[in-house]
């Protein structure tokens, strides 16, 4: 694997040339086995050079472009001897593109054979899989080469010799990241955000901007131009969607929400033997019925529920909600502000865990209730959580697996949520809330006082403190 890097340079400055040197040398974490740098002129003339020193002094007049890799060097294609024709960047056959890889090109053999093939060539002058890719840029172009030609995981900058002023990108889960001086005078490339330490003053400046995954296109003077790097998948009607329910207000409003935008919703449920956990299940199950229908009176099971017995928090992260020794707390509002009942990583344990499921059985959408509200207490509620877990999903699941995350109620208060459970017909009376077990909330810890607040601010009483409520409930056994 590599560290590949790039500049778009309208002005040769020392600082240009200072910060192209810093990132390089920080591009030495992921590469120490091989270095080369390639110097593209506004000619399209190029320079190359093989060492280390060489390219920190190298200076020439007017704007220029450049690609550099730092490789490590993997071992079915380790080199003893190495030459100019193993060490990337590498031009293309016609020498109309300079290019540098970071990644494994799964298909190369056939992708390379077929090439060779049609233009008569014996071998190749290198083992290294990025060849393939030249031989491709000349025949298909980048577009073409990008998105249907090649197979495995890459991080591809390009300069067409031809056009020396635009960078070509590409990457599916390979990083790859690009930063643009204040000043407008330098365009960088690398392979991990923390390279670009010290080219810029992260106080004045935006810093470095995020180049797909699973995009491609191009950087030319202040704009980048993105690409999905694959045709995104027209999804199902109805779309396949898991939503990991507590039982609870929230993940019932959220799950509610997507049945009626017209999902095929399925209830994940993780039963970790928590204080609420019989009341809980059961909300699950008859939001399941309210759903699709159904009888589960007499045993528990249903086609939209999935319940995942797992004793692990009680067993190596015990809390308050899973150990029957420690009380909850019954202050009401100071129980809503302060997460006395906190589950170690819970939120976070449980999305991974849905990403799995999600990705093995084919599920489209991963769904959880996380709310604005509850991140006043909770840093899993927190929205930005969230869009960390987006962010992990191209990283964490097999390549070319697309899957949504969404929070319906993510950037909601507790009073919109039940606004929203409202406008949607939501059955909130089957919804559980409390962390106490039992046959009805208690009415005295932070999520009953929330959503008996939460109601009243709608003008609203809360069913599930109508006593009349109880004989709606289903007994299941």
């Amino acid at each position: 694997m590599c560290s590949i890097v790039g500049a778009l340079c309208r002005e040769n400055t020392s600082q240009n040339q200072t910060n192209l040197n810093v990132l390089i040398e920080m591009s030495l974490q992921r590469g120490r086995d091989a270095f080369g740098v390639v110097r593209v002129y506004p000619n399209g003339a190029y320079m190359r050079l093989d060492d280390f020193g060489s390219a920190r002094s190298v200076t020439a007049p007017g704007p220029w472009s450049a690609l550099a890799n730092l490789r490590g060097e993997p071992a079915p294609e380790w080199v003893r001897n190495k030459t100019e024709a193993d060490v990337q960047p590498f031009h293309s056959p016609s020498g109309r593109w300079i290019f540098t890889h970071n990644g494994t090109i799964a298909n190369d053999k056939a992708l390379g054979q077929q090439l060779w093939d049609e233009q008569h060539i014996e071998a190749p002058p290198t083992m290294i899989d990025s060849y393939v890719i030249g031989m491709a840029l000349d025949e298909f172009g980048f577009e073409e080469t990008v998105t249907k030609k090649l197979i495995g995981s890459f991080a591809i900058l390009a300069i067409d010799t031809q056009r020396p002023d635009v960078m070509y990108w590409a990457a599916n889960y390979k990083p790859l990241w690009c930063l643009g001086t204040s000043d407008g005078s330098q365009i960088l490339f690398g392979s991990q955000r923390s390279y670009f330490t010290g080219c810029y003053n992260p106080l004045t400046e935006p810093g470095p901007v995020e180049l797909g995954p699973y995009e491609y296109g191009t950087v030319s003077g202040s704009s980048i131009y993105r690409e999905t790097l694959y045709p995104l998948p027209s999804w199902p009607t109805p779309r396949r969607t898991l939503v990991v329910c507590s039982g609870g207000l929230d993940s019932s409003v959220a799950a509610w929400h997507q049945f009626k935008q017209g999902d095929d919703v399925t209830l994940l449920h993780f039963a970790m033997d928590a204080k609420a956990q019989g009341p809980e299940l059961r909300s699950v199950y008859q939001l399941a019925v309210a759903m699709y229908g159904g009888d589960i009176s007499t045993k528990r099971q249903h086609d939209h529920v999935m319940v995942v017995p797992m004793d692990f928090f009680k067993v190596n992260a015990p809390s308050v909600l899973t150990d029957d020794t420690k009380e909850v707390n019954k202050n009401g509002a100071a129980g809503a502000e302060l997460a006395t009942e906190w589950v170690p990583a819970r939120n976070t344990v449980f999305a991974a865990l849905a990403m799995a499921i999600a990705e093995s059985q084919g599920f489209d959408t991963v769904v959880f209730g996380v709310n604005l509200e509850e991140g006043g207490a909770f840093p899993d509620n927190e929205p930005e959580w969230a869009n960390k877990v987006r962010g992990l999903i191209p990283y964490a699941m097999k390549a070319y697996k697309p899957l949504e995350f969404l929070t319906p109620v993510g950037n909601l208060m507790k009073k919109e949520i039940v606004a929203m459970g409202l406008a949607d017909g939501a059955p909130m009376e089957l919804s559980w809330s409390c962390y106490e077990g039992g046959d009805r909330h208690c009415g005295k810890c932070g999520p009953c006082f929330n959503r008996k607040t939460a109601f009243q601010m709608n003008g609203k009483e809360d069913p599930v403190f109508v006593a009349e409520v109880e004989v709606r409930h289903v007994v299941v056994n």
